[in-house]
């Protein structure tokens, strides 16, 4: 654990891609366009694999010792780390769907009114009314 915050500051972008090392597979990926991408190898089953945790400074050097920490822990009880991820992920997604679908409970049964184009499900093309400048066209003794 040699990173300092410092050094993930000052690190600049150079002709090749390159990472700063942090230890037990934890670096900061540095790309030639600046990014800063924390990033974790480990192997899992015997295969090398490569995971994520953000890109600097949205994630913090703190930040991302304390996801590789908590990866770890789930790696040790013998769970790939990115698929235990994947499913938290899907599982907030989910939640947040069921939320949305209770604050707005007819979004599903009227499709055809959900778009901005109110396009009926049947009709591959939009709606549309059409009335000729003849229709509109009224008599002068009308009384209007």
């Amino acid at each position: 654990m040699d990173l300092t915050d410092t050094k993930v500051r000052n690190a600049k972008p150079q002709e090749k891609d390159y990472r700063l090392i942090d230890g037990h597979g934890l670096h900061l990926f540095v790309k030639t366009n600046g990014a800063k991408l924390w990033r974790w190898r480990y192997a899992f089953e015997g295969k090398g694999k490569l995971m994520s945790f953000g890109a600097y400074p949205a994630v913090t050097l703190t930040a991302a010792r304390k996801a590789h920490e908590d990866a770890r822990k789930v790696l040790a009880e013998s769970v790939d780390p990115m698929v235990e991820k994947k499913d938290r992920t899907e599982q907030e997604s989910t939640q947040a769907h069921a939320a949305t679908t209770a604050l707005h409970p007819f979004r599903d049964l009227a499709p055809c009114c959900s778009s901005p184009r109110h396009a009926l499900p049947h009709s591959p093309q939009p709606l549309r009314l059409s009335i000729t400048h003849r229709a509109l066209e009224l008599p002068l003794n009308s009384g209007l």
